[in-house]
């Protein structure tokens, strides 16, 4: 049975975490040249200073990756 969720992102939201994914795609670091990439990519993020949902949903993503790494 699936389940529904409330997180959503909309509008602005989604299309600055949607221009990352289509940027930088979300998926497991697969050696030390895609980890550093996906390094300067959380450092162009956090340059943005304040975050909207959609930035900061996608930072903590691939920050999850990283850290996983």
């Amino acid at each position: 049975m699936a389940t529904k969720t409330q997180f959503r992102l909309k509008g602005k939201n989604k299309d600055s975490y949607l221009e990352f994914v289509l940027d930088f795609p979300l998926a497991s670091i697969k050696g030390d040249d895609h980890l550093e990439e996906a390094q300067k990519v959380m450092d162009v993020v956090l340059a943005r200073g304040t975050l909207n949902a959609g930035e900061e949903t996608y930072l903590d993503a691939l920050s999850d990756l990283v850290g996983a790494y």
